[in-house]
């Protein structure tokens, strides 16, 4: 397709796409409103990568709007200086898409190191 073609079915291919998003994983997006106890666990790296290690939150399943959600979270926490770090709290989706996460805050596991 042509470049100048493609803005006259933009708009048409995000419907599209998200409709798609939702009839094959809408069964596992959270559920607005809702509250979900849970916790993420990262780390950050001496040059600054940030990895997720893992994350649950209660009665929810691995989902594409989730992990955007837990995400932008951690990308928010650019204050952290290298390390791991765990978050534990509870997790709120809005019908405006946007969400909350709310807890005690972020701590730092200590490490030891192997004698």
């Amino acid at each position: 397709m042509p470049d100048y073609m493609a803005p006259i079915f933009a708009e048409h291919e995000a419907r599209y796409s998200a409709a798609v998003k939702a009839s094959t994983w809408g069964h596992l997006y959270p559920k607005l409103g809702s509250k979900q106890n849970g916790w993420i666990e990262w780390s950050v790296s001496a040059f600054g990568d940030t990895t997720i290690n893992d994350y649950e939150f209660e009665g929810l399943e691995s989902s594409e709007p989730l992990m955007d959600d837990v995400l932008n979270f951690i990308c928010d926490q650019d204050h952290l200086e290298p390390g791991f770090y765990r978050w534990e709290g509870w997790y709120k989706k809005f019908k405006n898409c946007r969400c909350q996460f709310q807890s005690a805050p972020i701590y730092q596991a200590s490490f030891q190191k192997a004698a």
